[in-house]
């Protein structure tokens, strides 16, 4: 495995900590708004994946470091079912999501579940939910990462962001498009008035013209 960068990392990298390298390297670009999502993630959870069982840290009891290689198997099959969370609240970019508003876990908070429940999964989110895993500060994740062999760091460059190609989009309101089309009606209406006016005012005008000419006719006949 290459050595650690930081450098391809940005507020639309798929990790906080690795940044898209993984990408960058299966693929040989750095990853865009048109990338496929589902790709990324697994692009990167294998990445890590290879890092973690590449990279033994130390410090850990014997029983940890087993449990550790289980739970890298556990996040091998989570890669394979392509079940990731998803954004639904307007984020300006991409976001970390513990558990997603149709209950689908992130990486992190699926090992947990496996090894330690749903319910100890369930009180992270409520906590943490959209919150990096640095950040958190939790003393449950520090437990469960101390007795399965992983520092935090290492949880931290599992721990994905999704969905951040965000663009808002006006929302019309139905009474704003009534008006919007009265207003316009209104306006084809009165151009259309205008128009006739005019027509009619151009056919008086001829009117008088030919009255006039025919008072001359009348007159010069008259003469004679």
């Amino acid at each position: 495995m290459p050595l650690l960068t930081f450098n391809s990392w940005s507020i639309e990298s798929v990790n906080a900590v690795l940044g898209d390298i993984s990408y960058e390297e299966k693929f040989g670009v750095l990853p865009n708004d048109k990338s496929n999502e589902i790709v990324r993630i697994q692009t990167h959870l294998e990445y890590v994946q290879n890092y973690l069982r590449a990279n033994t840290p130390e410090g850990f009891t014997e029983s940890a470091l087993k449990n550790r290689l289980a739970i890298i198997d556990i996040l091998s099959v989570y890669r394979k079912n392509e079940q990731f969370p998803s954004l639904t609240a307007p984020f300006p970019s991409r976001q970390p999501c513990f558990i997603d508003d149709r209950g689908v876990y992130c990486a992190v908070g699926y090992l947990i579940k496996e090894t330690a429940g749903a319910e100890v999964a369930q009180g992270i989110n409520t906590r943490h939910k959209f919150e990096y895993l640095l950040d958190m500060n939790d003393t449950v994740i520090d437990v469960w990462a101390e007795n399965n062999g992983f520092t935090l760091t290492e949880l931290a460059m599992i721990q994905p962001t999704y969905d951040g190609w965000y663009t808002p989009q006006p929302v019309i309101q139905p009474y704003t498009l009534t008006v919007a089309i009265d207003d316009t009606r209104e306006k084809l209406l009165e151009a259309k008035l205008d128009t006739l006016q005019n027509d009619f005012d151009s056919i008086s005008a001829v009117n008088q013209d030919q009255e006039l000419i025919i008072d001359s006719l009348d007159k010069t006949l008259t003469s004679k």
